[in-house]
């Protein structure tokens, strides 16, 4: 009895091992089928959603400089490609190439002036920073006394051309009224034929050496890249954005420093 029932436990053993043979290559070939059909699966997927992705086809910018009518002077526009008609009514976005550095930051145009965005082709010929070349002006000081900004006129404070300013600093002592605003603002920007990107600069009013009750008051602000110039600036002006006239006096200051830009090669 006992040499039977071993008998029949080793025939059991050696058939589940014969099974065991035969069934698994069976069970990997289907995992590795399920494994293929699963691969290919993904794969479709994946180009469906390729196919969905759509990119920004924005038009190139460019330029135009009809005459003005009476004179020889000429004014300049910038339009996107293929725009027909008065280049003073171009409205929109345009690219200045295809990478995607400018298809981020896409040129704006209101009536055929750049507005804000990568609107200018620009070369990086060298950096300046803390060790760059010495060569170019890194601080300037201006005494505004005498001056008188009507409505709506401005004064030229720096123009960096083709220096791109990218960081740097400016600290003013202009009039304010009794509440501590200034009475003209600071802009910066870049000004050119067909590109007007200039906005308000972020200031910080210095209350502790103040005198709103004079009409004194001093105020400072970093300067460079901003939302309308990813670029950097150039051009740092006053405007006069009131309603009446301000005159400056001899304690109307203003110090102008660049700490980090670059040179435009394509200036």
């Amino acid at each position: 009895m006992t040499k039977n029932k071993t008998i029949s436990l080793g025939a059991l053993f050696g058939l589940l091992a014969l099974a065991a043979i035969v069934i698994i290559p069976n069970v990997s070939a289907m995992d590795m089928s399920g494994m293929g059909s699963m691969q290919d699966m993904q794969n479709t997927m994946q180009a469906q959603a390729a196919s969905q992705v759509t990119h920004p086809t924005l038009p190139i910018c460019t330029q135009v400089t009809p005459s003005v009518f009476g004179t020889s002077m000429v004014k300049t526009y910038t339009i996107p490609t293929g725009f027909t008609g008065d280049p003073s009514t171009a409205n929109g976005q345009c690219i200045v190439d295809t990478t995607s550095y400018s298809i981020q930051n896409a040129c704006t145009i209101t009536n055929g002036i750049a507005t804000a965005g990568h609107c200018e082709m620009f070369s990086t010929s060298w950096k300046v920073d803390a060790t760059g070349p010495p060569n170019l002006p890194t601080e300037e000081w201006f005494k505004l006394g005498g001056l008188t900004l009507h409505p709506g006129e401005y004064l030229d404070l720096a123009d960096t051309t083709p220096f791109m300013t990218t960081k740097g600093h400016m600290a003013t002592i202009l009039p304010c009224d009794d509440l501590g605003q200034p009475r003209v603002r600071v802009y910066e920007g870049i000004l050119d034929g067909g590109v007007n990107t200039l906005e308000p600069a972020n200031i910080q009013y210095l209350q502790h050496i103040s005198d709103p009750g004079r009409g004194i008051c001093a105020y400072h602000f970093d300067i460079g890249n901003t939302t309308n110039n990813p670029d950097g600036a150039s051009d740092f002006v006053m405007m006069n954005d009131g309603k009446n006239s301000v005159t400056f006096t001899d304690r109307n200051t203003s110090t102008f420093s660049v700490l980090e830009g670059y040179l435009n090669g394509m200036g």
